[in-house]
């Protein structure tokens, strides 16, 4: 029997609540900056439970059969 390797990706779009005082205000606009203000520790970023906010299926990458790749 022959088999088909199959490469498809999703898209898991994640969010977190992180709290900050009462007068807290952003210096930058610029997301990566704004991130960088709250001192956002990126080891808490996971994608499990209440953090996921939608995933989405992106569609197939490629196919391979018999060692050749084809290629979307």
């Amino acid at each position: 029997m022959k088999k088909v390797e199959i490469d498809y990706t999703y898209t898991v779009f994640c969010y977190k609540t992180i709290e900050v005082p009462d007068d807290f205000k952003f210096e930058s606009i610029d997301p990566d900056d704004m991130v960088d203000e709250i001192e956002f520790d990126a080891a808490a970023i996971d994608v499990t439970g209440d953090d996921v906010g939608a995933v989405e299926y992106d569609g197939i990458r490629s196919v391979k059969v018999d060692g050749e790749w084809y290629i979307n």
